[in-house]
């Protein structure tokens, strides 16, 4: 299994374990693929495409650690490997913002133009810890379900009606379904999501979502995640599965 990112650092987060989880799971062949620029927008994408920009550290990750390859155009990296998949997502603090998605197509098109046969995923990410103090969260009235509410429908409005993207990476609402059980600490600076757990859940909805598998026989957690709270962990994810936007307690 190939899957790209086209990302920031929000898929750092959610591909930090993935590799050992798709092993665990049996998936053979693995490549993953990150382009990181942190923080980075649709629009910063587009910008960097069409300028040919070596504005990418490119992560990659076929052994079960990641290298990081500095300086590294986007077109590059999209003609490096036949991919099975290619992930998209919007920078967090415009990711419930409808009207900073308008360069969508144009981001789909250069991926296509270059990856003429991977399928397309969109990766519903998270909103903030309720005292984040990020910039971007008074977009939301510095409150947590309102930027959750804002993503999911930014998602339904923008992302579920093109026929482009294969399927949702609900991430989002895993997370927020995982807060109901261990409260409002998923992430280690109000954003990113904590190490291991948050990683971890997130990791586990991309594998989900990518193999259709079910996690219940999985064996692999990160050190510091014991039993009962990789099957909360579980729990939390495969109830994003079944309900992608609405919040699921667990």
């Amino acid at each position: 299994m190939k899957v790209l990112a086209i990302g920031n650092s929000f898929s750092v987060d959610s591909m930090e374990y993935l590799f050992y989880i798709l092993k665990d799971l049996g998936q053979t062949d693995i490549f993953l693929g990150n382009l990181f620029v942190g923080g980075c927008s649709v629009d910063l994408h587009v910008q960097n495409a069409e300028k040919g920009a070596y504005a990418y550290e490119y992560f990659t990750n076929e052994n079960g650690e990641w290298a990081v390859n500095p300086e590294y155009k986007s077109v590059s990296a999209i003609c490096s490997q036949n991919w099975d998949y290619v992930t998209m997502q919007q920078a967090s603090g415009y990711s419930g913002q409808v009207k900073s998605y308008g360069n969508l197509q144009k981001l789909k098109e250069f991926a296509r133009e270059h990856s003429k046969n991977s399928k397309f995923v969109w990766n519903m990410t998270w909103a903030y810890q309720s005292d984040s103090q990020h910039p971007h969260f008074e977009y939301y009235g510095k409150s947590q379900e309102a930027m959750y509410n804002a993503i999911v429908n930014a998602v339904q409005t923008v992302i579920l009606p093109d026929k482009d993207f294969e399927f949702i990476i609900p991430v989002g609402t895993a997370i927020q379904n995982a807060r109901t059980a261990f409260g409002d600490i998923l992430t280690r600076d109000g954003f990113h999501l904590s190490i291991p757990l948050g990683r971890y859940i997130a990791a586990l909805t991309w594998a989900k979502m990518l193999t259709k598998k079910s996690l219940k026989s999985l064996e692999y957690a990160p050190c510091g995640i014991n039993e009962k709270t990789k099957q909360i962990a579980i729990a939390a994810v495969e109830g994003a599965v079944k309900k992608p936007f609405a919040v699921t307690k667990v």
